[in-house]
């Protein structure tokens, strides 16, 4: 059935022993972070910040980045904003990329396909580190860009850096900023509705994803990076056309509707267009399926007659 394999594309998961309640906004001390433009144009970020006052979260709570926490993992994401014109921009960390170790002392994040980062690490009492490359970082070298803050989100949980610090690299050059050694900043960046071009993920927007001969919303939002996994394409405001799948400016026009309401964790996701059916709308796992010959897949993710 076609929504339940979209839905468990997102919903990847397990559930680990926690360490202790993280606090939310947490501001740590800046090690390294390093933006060097590559001979393609494109960016590698390299972060990392060194703090003995880090806490994670336990599993299962709202500093749990991974499908299986309460909101689906909620929208954990990197954002780097640097200061002048240089850029703001948040990349999306999808729940199915995280997972902890038996102790739940880190979270770690991976991508193999460079769509997002390749790697996130936080762990206990220890470290944030991200490792990033691709058009996604767009951010612009210039000499006015420090200081650069850093915001890694997991869930509802933000860990915080700005340098500042030592800049041994300005981006004067247009392709190098390195700083090092950077004290803890007083608060995290201030909240910015800017978003890269691989980052979809908003609480303002809702995000349409037409497949082949269906569109698609989910709850929580659809993400680039699961759409364009799944063969979509991602339109921001937009809502679903169920007459032939697309994804359209406006009101929801109604279409053959399978809604697929998963309990384990909580994830409601809706499609319709053409190729939906009675017959590939069924059930699975945690997920029940519900066909409607004729309704509007709405932006939270359910089918209204």
């Amino acid at each position: 059935m076609m929504t339940v394999r979209f839905v468990a594309l997102v919903l990847i998961g397990g559930m680990a022993l926690g360490a202790e309640p993280a606090a939310a906004d947490q501001l740590l001390a800046g090690k390294r972070l390093s933006i060097r433009k590559q001979s393609d144009g494109v960016n590698r970020l390299a972060h990392l910040a060194r703090d003995t006052s880090l806490i994670v979260g336990n599993a299962g709570t709202t500093g749990d980045p991974r499908c299986s926490a309460p909101g689906g993992g909620g929208t954990s994401s990197l954002r780097i904003a640097a200061s002048g014109v240089a850029g703001d921009v948040t990349i999306p960390l999808p729940c199915a990329g995280w997972s902890t170790n038996a102790a739940n002392t880190l979270y770690r994040y991976r991508d193999p396909s460079g769509a997002t980062c390749r790697l996130v690490l936080v762990k206990h009492h220890a470290l944030v580190k991200a490792a990033c490359v691709g058009p996604q970082i767009a951010i612009d070298h210039d000499a006015t860009m420090a200081p650069v803050a850093l915001a890694t989100t997991l869930n509802a949980e933000r860990y915080c850096t700005e340098f500042g610090g030592t800049i041994t690299r300005s981006g004067a050059d247009g392709r190098t900023f390195v700083a090092r050694d950077a004290a803890a900043p007083a608060a995290c960046p201030a909240t910015s509705t800017t978003t890269s071009t691989s980052s979809t993920s908003s609480t303002t927007l809702s995000y349409c994803c037409a497949l082949p001969g269906r569109c698609t919303f989910s709850n929580p939002n659809q993400n680039e990076f699961f759409c364009e996994s799944a063969g979509g394409t991602l339109h921001a405001g937009f809502e679903c056309n169920g007459g032939d799948g697309s994804c359209v400016a406006g009101s929801g026009v109604a279409g053959p509707c399978c809604e697929s309401n998963c309990t384990v964790p909580h994830f409601v996701s809706c499609e319709a267009g053409p190729s939906v059916s009675g017959a590939s709308c069924v059930s699975s796992g945690s997920c029940i399926a519900s066909f409607y010959p004729s309704a509007v897949c709405t932006t939270g993710g359910t089918c209204q007659p």
